[in-house]
């Protein structure tokens, strides 16, 4: 699978839930994942940068499919 690189890919990609863009306030972006993915270095099934680069950064290297992970956090 394609790793993501820009904020139009990182939407479409088939794991991404939705992508909240919260830049004018200054919370830059917020990457909510779709059950069953896991973010390793966030320890959640979100991440949250301040840069796209940063967000497609943490996705391409942390993120997988983690049920048990899942299950701890949100059943």
């Amino acid at each position: 699978m394609k790793k993501p690189k820009t904020l139009k890919a990182l939407i479409e990609h088939p794991w991404v839930d939705e992508v909240s863009i919260e830049t004018i306030s200054g919370n830059g972006y917020w990457v909510y994942l779709k059950e069953p993915y896991y973010c390793d270095l966030m320890e959640l099934s979100t991440i949250h940068e301040y840069t796209i680069k940063e967000c497609c950064e943490v996705f391409n290297n942390n993120v997988s499919a983690d049920q048990e992970a899942w299950d701890r956090l949100y059943k």
